[in-house]
């Protein structure tokens, strides 16, 4: 196995991007993209990342894809900028993982893609454009820890098992929308945040545990269809709409109901269980 640095900023199949004056074999070689170097995928070329090789964008360096990037059995990580264009399109596939480091950012405006036990963590700040498509499928998840932002404002699909873990900040922006279905759940710790300001809705068996911050602004639409769930451990700021036959379950006494900026809309003097057994 060997290993490929940049050294200037070009094309990914032009040799003199690269050490040694050689293109990177996706097969045997690990990528390193170097700080100050902007390296492309045109539109019309792609690259893979396979057989457990590394993609890694340090401080200060930049991948932009116009073209295609997949990644299988390997991973990638981004301590500098992942821009994929309109034209562009990024899979993380087959147990892949992607890494945004704290110092990280990756913008997409076209389409990507997690599916088959792929995983992406979010310590940096990514944004889905609009326009642009996340599908998290097959057992794929998303982990967002404290300090990580997701930020979408295009069209952010879970299904088919998927999971998202949020101790950071999640939010689904104006225009935007998130759907879950096919026992996807998403679990919001008690340090994290999920701010719905364009649509989140729910399809067939699906859950969200609500143990940290949970804000639907005014120009927000929540719809929990029949099999949906919203576990609550603790307020739901509401402001927007709501509708669907599922359920939202308030699991605390001291649980409010509050509009999107903290004025109480209802308090709850008792919480019950199955049975009317007072639990709280």
């Amino acid at each position: 196995m060997a290993q490929r640095i940049s050294v200037q900023s070009g094309n990914w199949y032009d040799s003199s991007t690269w050490d040694g004056g050689t293109i990177p074999d996706s097969y045997s070689d690990d990528v390193i993209i170097d700080n100050g170097h902007e390296v492309t995928v045109n539109s019309g070329q792609g690259i893979a990342v396979v057989s457990g090789n590394l993609l890694a964008i340090v401080a200060g360096g930049t991948l932009r894809v116009a073209g295609g990037v997949d990644v299988e059995e390997s991973t990638v990580v981004v301590l500098g900028n992942l821009i994929s264009e309109t034209s562009g399109y990024f899979g993380i596939w087959a147990g892949s993982q992607l890494y945004i480091e704290p110092s990280g950012e990756v913008v997409i405006s076209n389409d990507l893609q997690l599916e088959f036990d792929a995983s992406l963590i979010v310590e940096g700040l990514l944004t889905i454009d609009s326009g642009a498509n996340l599908n998290v499928l097959e057992n794929s998840q998303i982990d967002i820890p404290s300090g990580g932002v997701l930020q979408n404002y295009g069209a952010f699909c879970l299904d088919w098992e998927g999971e998202i873990s949020v101790a950071g900040d999640l939010s689904v922006g104006s225009g935007g929308y998130l759907l879950l279905a096919d026992n996807s759940l998403v679990t919001v710790a008690s340090s994290g945040a999920m701010f719905v300001y364009g649509l989140l809705s729910t399809a067939g068996v699906t859950r969200i545990e609500m143990l940290g911050h949970f804000g639907l602004h005014a120009n927000g639409i929540l719809n929990v269809a029949i099999n949906g769930q919203i576990k609550v451990y603790g307020d739901i700021h509401i402001s927007g709409g709501m509708m669907g036959g599922g359920k939202i379950i308030m699991f605390r006494r001291e649980g409010r109901v509050l509009d999107f900026n903290g004025k109480s809309l209802f308090v709850f003097d008792q919480a019950y269980g199955v049975g009317l057994a007072q639990i709280a």
